[in-house]
């Protein structure tokens, strides 16, 4: 694979997908079927076991993003910088909606004989999900650095498991998740083209890999708040991390 992204402007996978997901979300706004469309989500989902759905949404945590961007590194040395891009200018927006906003979460709204939560009770900020958005930043990311859609396809899908996982876990709204998947998706293509504009040297992505090295290393002992992932935690960090020394290494020796 070389060392450039297909140019997500002009591509159908960047405006597509984004379209959809914010197409749904103005649907759902209109029809005012925002509570109804999660009890649904949420009661199909109770179908799949609770063990499953916490390693899913467990995938959309930013410290596990962080660590298995040390795998997608290893397809294209100017990744890493395109996703530090994508990453701020995500979490800067739905940070900013999820204060100005506070929407109150499920709990808050359903009693215990309507809703079961996986995980921690959270009550406030719940516009947009920032496991969508995460998890949908750093697909378009690895997706434009992919030639083949099935690939593509697949971790189009995985994002889009972690996402209903956070109404399946009972903490998100439908539009919480579909607003962060466009986000996330249309954030992705803006932190590639600014990579292109602002190409990181050597030593930028150097300090970006001990970063995440760092952040994959960490990843067993900060608590996940799922506690069926602390194994896939784990397992996760035993991967990454000598991938993550290897691509350093290389860095240093001039390959990457």
């Amino acid at each position: 694979m070389g060392d450039s992204f297909e140019n997500p402007i002009r591509s159908a996978w960047y405006w597509v997908p984004a379209a959809v997901f914010l197409s749904a979300a103005v649907l759902i706004l209109a029809a005012g079927c925002n509570q109804r469309l999660f009890l649904v989500l949420h009661h199909i989902g109770w179908g799949v076991s609770p063990v499953v759905w916490q390693l899913v949404t467990f995938l959309g945590g930013t410290l596990t993003a962080l660590a298995l961007l040390l795998l997608a590194g290893r397809m294209q040395p100017q990744l890493l910088w395109s996703a530090f891009l994508a990453g701020l200018i995500s979490f800067a927006w739905s940070h900013a909606l999820k204060i100005w906003l506070d929407v109150p979460r499920p709990p808050v709204v359903f009693g215990p004989d309507v809703l079961h939560v996986i995980g921690p009770q959270l009550k406030h900020g719940s516009f947009p999900s920032g496991h969508a958005t995460t998890a949908f930043t750093m697909a378009g990311i690895v997706v434009f650095g992919l030639k083949k859609w099935p690939w593509r396809l697949s971790l189009l899908a995985l994002a889009a498991l972690v996402g209903l996982s956070r109404i399946t876990v009972g903490v998100h709204w439908p539009l919480d998740v579909l607003v962060g998947a466009g986000g996330g998706w249309l954030t992705a293509g803006a932190g590639i083209e600014l990579s292109r504009k602002w190409p990181a040297g050597t030593m930028v992505r150097r300090v970006l890999l001990i970063l995440l090295i760092l952040c994959a290393t960490l990843l067993p002992f900060i608590g996940s708040r799922y506690p069926a992932a602390r194994w896939l935690a784990v397992g996760i960090a035993l991967i990454t991390v000598p991938v993550g020394l290897f691509t350093l290494r290389e860095t240093w020796r001039g390959n990457a």
